[in-house]
């Protein structure tokens, strides 16, 4: 490679992964991030449940979720 060659594939290097740890560092940080993350690994970890366990895995999570359900359902109610 020419000298040249190599000072434009650094700069080219540099503009765009240069501070990609200083990006990938603030993208983690937002709240939204890390509510995708959190929903991702819980559907992925449903997932492995459901191709481990079978209908149990299912329904279970749907047996929780009731629970749940009511007690939003009896927060609207009462106005919380």
């Amino acid at each position: 490679m020419t000298t040249y060659s190599t000072n434009a594939a650094s700069a080219f290097k540099s503009r765009w992964f240069g501070n990609l740890k200083q990006r990938a560092a603030a993208v983690a940080k937002t709240v939204e991030f890390r509510v995708m993350t959190i929903l991702l690994t819980v559907l992925m970890l449903w997932g492995a449940a459901i191709a481990t366990f079978g209908y149990p895995a299912l329904i279970l999570v749907a047996l929780a979720l009731v629970l749940t359900v009511f007690f939003i359902l009896w927060m609207i109610t009462v106005g919380m």
